[in-house]
């Protein structure tokens, strides 16, 4: 079960739409396995990363009722072979674009949103290794990177992934029209990056 705490009067603008109603508490029920990380909010649209399931569910917000609507799950890595777990969750700054990254198989998933607010894997499939070297595309337990977090930072031109494990801070080139990324050859030490917090 995951909650959404959302306070009268607030002027959050990405709390904006919720706050004129009398809504004090959102539940929506989720697998007992799900382990939700944090919650991406978009319009009417909230985002529930489920950490242990590797998925992304769409919950679309009720006006009248209060409540969350959830809509069916989307893998974050399609057909992953050994384990793998989500961590993190962004969209990007138009709103076009969700990213998740995966540890195990260390990675960085690109998801289209759609008009009604679900979201879609690009095709082919987008997924952006984390490793400093060229890495391998295959989940592995404890992971070798664990992209535990990352932001989206100069206008969500790059984004900057933080690899737990393997001590590093990896830059990658964004797309702001595909929404794809790439590798660009920049990465710093950081001794085990947990949260990343663009400064601009």
């Amino acid at each position: 079960m995951a909650f959404c705490q959302s306070q009268p009067h607030t002027t959050s603008a990405a709390h904006q739409h919720l706050s004129p109603c009398a809504v004090q508490r959102v539940v929506i029920r989720l697998q007992r396995a799900a382990a939700t990380e944090p919650l991406a909010l978009q319009l009417k649209v909230v985002y529930v990363l489920n950490e242990l399931l590797s998925t992304v569910i769409a919950c679309h917000y009720d006006a009248s009722s209060g409540e969350l609507l959830p809509t069916d799950p989307v893998e974050t890595v399609p057909g992953a072979e050994g384990q793998t777990e989500a961590a993190a969750i962004r969209i990007s700054g138009d709103g076009k674009f969700l990213y998740v990254s995966n540890r195990g198989h260390d990675s960085i998933t690109v998801l289209r949103v759609l008009e009604d607010g679900l979201v879609e894997h690009l095709e082919p499939v987008a997924l952006c290794s984390t490793s400093v070297d060229d890495g391998r595309m295959v989940a592995q337990w404890p992971p070798r990177e664990c992209p535990r977090d990352f932001a989206l930072c100069c206008k969500d031109q790059y984004l900057i992934v933080g690899n737990q494990n393997s001590d590093s801070l990896v830059v990658l080139e964004r797309n702001p029209e595909l929404g794809t990324l790439s590798k660009i050859g920049v990465s710093v030490s950081c001794s085990a990056p947990a949260c990343i917090l663009p400064l601009f």
